[in-house]
């Protein structure tokens, strides 16, 4: 069994490598949230925004994009900027993740 996780390309060489041996290929794409009219906002604000910003964004299962019903589309955009950690940005204008055991 091969087992991959990258890109398309990387994808594409294993598949053609493997010539019919078992393979399990993972190919990055964007994990969407669906956000359907309706949807509970008070419940499912919080739930995307841990989605979103738990482990600095740093797992395979982090919210990338967010489509949401069009008649909650500016309330759920409301409430998501209004729930989301403060971060801080470097001089570059880059955020970047931080993981510190203490000290």
């Amino acid at each position: 069994m091969v087992s991959f996780t990258g890109g398309k390309l990387g994808g594409a060489a294993i598949a053609r490598a493997s010539a019919g041996k078992p393979i399990s290929l993972e190919l990055g794409g964007v994990s969407s949230t669906i956000v359907l009219e309706d949807a509970n906002l008070s419940d499912a604000i919080p739930l995307i925004v841990s989605g979103m910003f738990a482990a600095a964004g740093q797992n395979c299962l982090h919210v990338q994009r967010i489509l949401v019903a069009e008649q909650l589309y500016h309330e759920a955009l409301t409430d998501l900027v209004q729930k989301k950690p403060k971060c801080c940005a470097s001089e570059t204008g880059w955020t970047t993740p931080l993981i510190w055991g203490g000290g």
